[in-house]
């Protein structure tokens, strides 16, 4: 059987973005539950017109599987931060393992493009906690093919390229919707 040892850099970056997405997750579905409980609850990350939380959550974009988005990521960042410690601790697993989370993070990654079409285009606002999210499914995506090519320097620089270059297009995205 092929296996494959994560690098460290690899997993800290699936650790540390595992759980600040985790906590995006957990925190946007407790809000969710708490406008569920009371429509007049004002969510947390509901700061003005633009970052606007509670014009994002009520939507059908928020649960287009029939379920709130965010319960999503309480279920996969865990897998990140699991898959993570077991790099940080040096164990080796089965190559099918960085083929299956390449497989999801670019999963991801398309979702992720698909509700920042939706919230720019569609809807109008930003959720702040949705926009963690963003934030590091997109570097890590690029991260894992990195990884994928066993982490030559070569495929390393194109991925923090490729992230610095994808949050710069973000940002003129939003500023071109809500600014300009």
């Amino acid at each position: 059987m092929r296996t494959f040892s994560p690098s460290k850099v690899f997993s800290i970056s699936l650790l540390i973005g595992g759980i600040f997405g985790l906590a995006a997750s957990v925190t946007l579905t407790i809000e969710k539950i708490f406008l569920l409980e009371d429509p007049n609850y004002k969510l947390s990350c509901s700061l003005n017109e633009i970052l606007a939380c509670g014009s994002i959550v009520t939507t059908e974009q928020a649960s287009i599987f029939g379920f709130a988005n965010s319960i999503i990521g309480v279920v996969a960042f865990p897998v990140l931060i699991t898959i993570g410690l077991v790099g940080i601790a040096g164990l080796v697993v089965p190559k099918y393992f960085l083929h299956g989370l390449m497989l999801g993070l670019s999963v991801a990654h398309i979702f992720v493009l698909w509700l920042i079409y939706q919230s720019l285009y569609v809807i109008g606002a930003l959720c702040p906690w949705c926009m963690v999210v963003w934030a590091v499914v997109v570097p890590l995506n690029f991260l894992i093919l990195a990884e994928y090519k066993q982490g030559l320097k070569h495929y390393f620089s194109l991925a923090i390229l490729g992230t610095i270059g994808w949050f710069l297009i973000v940002l003129a995205l939003i500023a071109a919707r809500f600014f300009i």
